[in-house]
């Protein structure tokens, strides 16, 4: 396996390790550990709601996980045609 960037190791009770992209370890302190790593889409409110609502959009990770800033430009072209 090629580590990513920063690849987690290991997550302890004060903190977490990383292996960086040259395979060295590296710890970090931290009081939490906050995990962003959630690649698939969550759409089934999308599901349960499609044909019951005369509009529905389809927007931010529920439709594709990126990153934040996509998710807020497509919230604010939908705001703006509604």
């Amino acid at each position: 396996m090629h580590p990513r960037k920063k690849d987690v190791s290991e997550i302890a009770e004060d903190g977490i390790q990383l292996i960086d992209k040259k395979g060295h370890l590296r710890f970090i302190r931290a009081d939490k550990i906050v995990s962003a790593r959630l690649v698939v889409p969550v759409d089934e409110l999308k599901e349960i709601l499609s044909g019951k609502v005369e509009q529905l959009y389809h927007i931010g990770d529920s439709k594709e996980p990126r990153q934040i800033a996509d998710a807020i430009w497509e919230g604010t072209v939908v705001g703006r045609m509604i």
